[in-house]
């Protein structure tokens, strides 16, 4: 067993890196800007973190479950909505 800590920002913090070494600030402000309600979203606690983590996983086909171990705090119906909305997005934006 191991840990994977936040594996659904490499992709982000690597695009905000290389789009400012291009010498495109703004385009990486921007990139950050737009994601940042999901980051802030998905930070809340560790329980919505890695839920959010193994949904976009699981939407990606990378895992095939989003199973959680015990113990955790589920996630209420409208939360489990929201991060699905979120996890669309991404997956649409990338």
């Amino acid at each position: 067993a191991g840990s994977m800590p936040a594996p659904g920002f490499t992709r982000l913090f690597a695009d905000i890196q290389n789009l400012f070494e291009a010498g495109d600030p703004d385009a990486a402000e921007h990139r950050f800007q737009d994601e940042l309600p999901f980051v802030l979203w998905a930070m809340q606690s560790l329980d919505v973190s890695v839920r959010s983590a193994k949904t976009e996983l699981h939407a990606r086909g990378v895992f095939t479950t989003r199973q959680m171990r015990e113990p955790w705090s589920p996630l209420d119906a409208l939360a489990e909505r929201q991060l699905d909305r979120f996890v669309a997005e991404r997956i649409r934006n990338t």
